[in-house]
């Protein structure tokens, strides 16, 4: 199909135009609001009575957009509106696995405070704090053991935690879940420990 010069002009001025209109409108559903962290709208959406624990394409409530992303503010907007924190998404991860690997510490604590499990485990079967431990995440390990965190979990590969610290070189990790009562053998927690 031959394009004339009329008809390519429309089609750059149109999407020209459309990219423009993209940036400058607001978000127009709950799980844009929340992925953005539009909490000004979120309340707009609550007041206006739509589903908190509706879910997208991808098995996401909009608690698993603003939990990934760390937006604070959305996240406790959504649990004060009765959002569920244990709802898992096709990879089966809930919004607190969402935070953990991420780093989202106050997001941790705002679905911890809301009694999100931390052990539930997602396709891989890796809890919260597996992905935590995998992700370096020092202070977010601290608290999801401080709730309740089985520290000798294992995943499908059967890891536990102290294993995933220790191949992914987190030794202040390693040490922290030994502590813990992680299951431990030295070799473990020597090949945890960063050579210099």
């Amino acid at each position: 199909m031959i394009f004339s010069k009329k008809h390519a002009l429309f089609f750059v001025m149109t999407m020209s135009i459309a990219c423009q209109y993209s940036y400058s409108m607001e978000p127009v559903d709950m799980f844009t609001a929340a992925h953005y962290g539009d909490t000004r709208r979120i309340k707009s959406f609550i007041h206006a009575g739509a589903d908190v624990n509706q879910q997208d394409y991808l098995n996401r409530t909009p608690l698993h957009w603003a939990a990934e992303q760390g937006h604070t503010a959305v996240v406790s907007e959504l649990l004060a509106a009765k959002a569920t924190p244990h709802v898992q998404d096709l990879l089966s991860q809930t919004p607190l696995h969402k935070a953990a690997t991420r780093g989202h510490i106050a997001v941790v604590n705002e679905l911890l405070a809301a009694k999100s499990d931390p052990n539930l485990k997602d396709a891989d079967g890796n809890g919260a704090l597996s992905l935590a431990v995998r992700e370096g995440h020092t202070g977010i390990v601290e608290i999801l053991i401080a709730h309740g965190a089985d520290v000798n979990t294992q995943n499908s590969n059967n890891r536990t935690p102290l294993q995933l610290a220790a191949k992914h070189g987190h030794g202040a990790i390693a040490y922290i879940l030994a502590r813990n009562g992680s299951q431990a053998n030295l070799l473990e927690v020597y090949r945890a420990v960063p050579k210099k």
